[in-house]
């Protein structure tokens, strides 16, 4: 069960730092959700971001990272899944006589897709290190974290499931 948070009441950086940690509690907690869920904590940390002052900014780091690894790992179980099918496929496809190729390639496909979120994990991290260079100039932070934000919606919505 993900633990609501009141982002009105959160002002001082000890209760920033609590709503972090009760968002990454839910998190261990969930190794066992749905995607809804997952989705749910994701969309948690990046309201967190969107909210979170700039002397907070650590925090920020943390909470990016946080959902781009919910992310990788819904990629890689829907990868297990897939080669696993694609298993039962193959047993079910020699005794027909029919071949695997499309599946196969879906597959590959994935893998792909699995390789290019690492790279964007990468260069969220280059990001990251732009954005504690800026200094002091909070609207050219706030825009890069909120770029950032924009992206990682928009992969999960190209990632999420069907549940």
């Amino acid at each position: 069960m993900i633990t609501p948070i009141k982002w009105d009441l959160v002002r001082t950086d000890p209760q920033w730092v609590s709503a972090l940690a009760t968002i990454l509690g839910d998190i261990e907690d969930s190794a066992q959700a749905d995607s809804s869920e997952r989705q749910q904590l994701q969309s948690q940390l990046q309201t967190f971001v969107q909210r979170s002052p700039e002397r907070v900014s650590a925090l920020d780091k943390i909470a990016v990272q946080a959902s781009v690894d919910i992310m990788i790992v819904d990629l890689t179980r829907r990868v297990a899944e897939i080669k696993a099918r694609n298993a039962q496929l193959e047993v079910a496809a020699l005794a027909l006589g029919v071949e695997v190729d499309a599946a196969n390639r879906d597959a590959g496909r994935l893998v792909r897709i699995t390789a290019e979120i690492n790279k964007a994990k990468d260069a969220i991290t280059t990001v990251k290190d732009m954005v504690a260079r800026l200094g002091d100039d909070n609207a050219d932070a706030i825009d890069t974290i909120r770029a950032i934000l924009d992206g990682f919606s928009r992969l999960n919505e190209i990632y999420r499931p069907n549940d």
